[in-house]
């Protein structure tokens, strides 16, 4: 069976919530964290292309973290993108041109600091192999920058139209002929990227080198889920000075490690007042057990991250608004 025969999946939505669009997401296991408390909208298409998976989504700012599903290669890209310095991905500022290429299991870690368009092609990692010479191409954990380099323009449009097709005339994907046809393109383009050379330099290395040290707190991180974990524990975890942490924090996440980890912790509370018994004590609950011993800065924290008061998040519990994912095909 060669993928374009089996049953057809596609989703066109509107959604309000990051969590949500998160869990949309495809071929990656990402966790968005919120910036500040302004509304969050996203746009999000997706849909398989035998064997390779399109999805776009135009957003607002976040900084996430996630890694790419084992057995897949993705390349990541701008269709519109803030000016320089706004969005970075793995510790690199992305600019309009560039696309990134992430190998199996490789670690992703955005940082956007305004509205963002973007897009993603990812492949069965075997069949790249089998397309392209292996040196090419990013090893299992590891991802390349393509930068400034003719074949994002090509691919950036055929992003464009095929988001547009989704969109305006969602029952042409369904043809097996159409689906293969653009599989064939998307494959021709994405090709042409990994042919172009990559960066290498000392810069770069230093790059991955702090992206792989905050790779392994994350790792530390989820095996203490549900636990307030401070610098210190990721400090004598990992066993590197403290200064060295915080400058490969600052790099992939554009946060310091206490602040990230405040962050954390606050999306953590988060999630308990959503699961938890609707009651007084439970904010006072989920508040002490994240490490927030002084509950009126908790509150204003709360408010100013997500627009509500805990109280709040806990009287909607785990509902979620109507109209906060909308799917139209």
């Amino acid at each position: 069976m060669d993928g374009h025969n089996v049953s057809f999946r596609i989703s066109v939505a509107s959604i309000s919530d990051p969590e949500l669009l998160a869990a949309a997401l495809r071929d990656a296991q990402v966790e968005y964290l919120r910036l500040a408390a302004a509304p969050f909208t996203a746009t999000f298409t997706a849909f398989d292309l035998g064997p390779l998976r399109f999805q776009t989504a135009s957003d607002e700012a976040h900084i996430s973290r996630g890694q790419v599903a084992a057995g897949q290669s993705m390349m990541l890209f701008g269709i519109d993108l803030p000016p320089d310095g706004l969005t970075r991905m793995n510790g690199v500022v992305v600019r309009a041109r560039d696309v990134v290429h992430l190998g199996p299991g490789a670690p992703l870690f955005a940082q956007v600091l305004g509205p963002v368009h973007w897009a993603a092609i990812s492949f069965d990692a075997d069949a790249l192999q089998a397309a392209i010479a292996e040196e090419a191409l990013p090893r299992d954990g590891e991802f390349l920058f393509h930068r400034d380099g003719p074949g994002h323009a090509p691919l950036a449009q055929f992003a464009k139209e095929a988001a547009m097709l989704a969109a305006r005339n969602p029952m042409r994907l369904v043809l097996s002929a159409v689906r293969r046809s653009m599989a064939e393109d998307a494959m021709r383009l994405a090709l042409a990227v990994a042919r172009q050379p990559a960066a290498q330099d000392t810069a770069f290395r230093a790059v991955q080198r702090r992206v792989a040290l905050v790779a392994k707190a994350e790792e530390v991180l989820a095996s203490r889920l549900g636990a307030a974990v401070y610098s210190q524990d990721l400090q004598q975890a990992l066993g590197v000075p403290m200064r060295t942490l915080h400058n490969a924090f600052i790099a992939v996440h554009g946060l310091s490690v206490h602040r990230y980890l405040r962050l954390r912790r606050l999306h953590l509370a988060r999630a308990a007042l959503r699961a938890g018994p609707r009651s007084v004590s439970h904010v006072k609950i989920a508040a002490l057990s994240h490490g927030f011993w002084h509950l009126g800065r908790f509150a204003q924290e709360y408010r100013a991250v997500f627009g509500e008061l805990p109280s709040e998040t806990m009287a909607l519990g785990s509902n979620v608004y109507p109209g906060d994912m909308r799917a139209e095909a």
